[in-house]
């Protein structure tokens, strides 16, 4: 099924994407770039609009396992799976220490374990967002990069970034404004 989606991001001329990097509605894609903003760190705010190819057939749907790194994302994979594809998540969950989360080349890699558990099968994870854009809105995450077909930068629209700002300034009251 080939679909249109956004990703916001601090990097500028993104041309290719990380497995496991997330994908959905424009006003999400918004929420996620100027969050970070929000919360201190540095980058240029920039929306991406994506052409994805994704069989249904090569995704599963999970709930929202809250955080971006690795080892939430492999409990939450070793709560969903059976038997001994469930104990290889949970393995991979046990040699995780907090510590590691912070280690972009070692988050890389962890990624690429828990890739290399689901491809070519799972291609592609759908979980209704708890966080960004509008209330339990499904948000993809990308296992296969090689599913995005086309990436464009576009303009980020006003009304949402206002909408953005002010929630996130209710959110996080004594965070720095921008």
């Amino acid at each position: 099924m080939e679909m249109n989606l956004y990703h916001g991001s601090l990097h500028k001329n993104i041309e290719t994407f990380n497995p496991f990097s997330h994908f959905g509605s424009k006003l999400a894609a918004t929420d996620a770039a100027y969050r970070r903003i929000h919360l201190g760190e540095e980058g240029f705010p920039t929306l991406y609009k994506v052409s994805i190819s994704l069989p249904q057939e090569n995704s599963i749907e999970l709930s929202d396992w809250v955080s971006p790194r690795p080892r939430d994302l492999a409990e939450a994979l070793s709560a969903y799976f059976q038997g001994q594809l469930s104990e290889k998540f949970e393995s991979i969950v046990k040699s995780i220490s907090i510590r590691d989360a912070s280690d972009s080349s070692l988050r890389l890699s962890l990624f690429k374990k828990i890739s290399d558990q689901l491809l070519p099968d799972v291609r592609g994870i759908y979980y209704k967002n708890e966080h960004e854009g509008e209330f339990n809105e499904l948000t993809l995450c990308l296992v296969s990069p090689a599913c995005v077909s086309s990436i464009e930068n576009v303009e980020f629209d006003h009304d949402q970034v206002e909408k953005v700002k002010t929630r996130l300034s209710k959110k996080y009251p004594r965070l720095q404004q921008y």
